[in-house]
C-alpha cells in the first residue's frame, strides 16, 4: 500500500512540478503595448538647419515679449514647445542629431515655463485653465512619446542626453499635477 501511495504521490507531484520548472527555464519576453497619445502635434515649419530659421525665432521672441496675458502666454508657449518637438523629430529622421537634441532640449524648457503663467491665472480666476490643463497633460506624454522614439533611434552617446529630457519632462508632468 505504501508504494502505491509513493508512486501516486511520485506520479502527481511530477504533473505539477514539470511544468514549473519548463516556465522558470523558457526564456520570456516581455511586450510592452505602445499606445499612441492622441494628441497632434503641429507642423514645426522651418527647422534649425535653414538659413532662415533666425528670422522664426525672432518671431518668436517678439511674440513672447508682446504677449501680456497670461493665459494667452501659457497656450503660446505650449504652441511654441510643441513645434520644437516636432522639429526634434523631423531632425532625428534627417540624421541631424546633435540639433534635434538642442531642440528637444529647448522644447522641454520652453514647456517648463508654462505652469508659472498657470499659476497666475488661477490665482486671478482668469479664464478657465481646466482645459489648458489637460491639454498640456497630453502634449506631455506627447512629448514624452517622441522623446522615447528618438531614444530608439539614437547612438548611445546621445541617450544620457535624451534621459536627462525624460526627467525635465517628468518636472513638467508634476509641476501640472500640482496645478490640479
Amino acid at each position: 500500500m505504501k508504494r502505491i501511495i509513493t508512486i501516486i504521490f511520485i506520479i502527481v507531484f511530477s504533473f505539477i512540478l514539470t511544468p514549473a520548472i519548463h516556465s522558470a527555464t523558457e526564456p520570456k519576453t516581455i511586450i510592452i503595448e505602445e499606445k499612441e497619445i492622441p494628441y497632434e502635434l503641429p507642423h514645426p515649419g522651418l527647422l534649425p538647419d535653414h538659413p532662415l530659421y533666425f528670422f522664426k525665432t525672432l518671431r518668436d521672441n517678439i511674440l513672447i515679449m508682446t504677449t501680456r496675458n497670461s493665459y494667452k502666454k501659457a497656450k503660446l508657449y505650449l504652441h511654441l514647445s510643441d513645434k520644437r518637438i516636432t522639429g526634434a523629430l523631423r531632425l532625428s529622421e534627417k540624421g541631424k542629431d546633435e540639433l534635434a537634441l538642442k531642440n528637444a532640449a529647448e522644447a522641454e524648457e520652453i514647456f517648463l515655463e508654462i505652469p508659472p503663467f498657470l499659476k497666475t491665472v488661477k490665482e486671478e480666476g482668469g479664464e478657465d485653465s481646466e482645459s489648458l490643463i489637460s491639454a498640456l497633460h497630453l502634449s506631455n506624454a506627447k512629448h514624452r512619446e517622441v522623446i522615447s522614439e528618438m531614444i530608439e533611434n539614437t547612438t548611445q552617446t546621445e541617450i544620457q542626453v535624451l534621459e536627462e529630457l525624460l526627467m525635465k519632462n517628468e518636472e513638467g508632468k508634476k509641476a501640472l499635477n500640482a496645478l490640479q
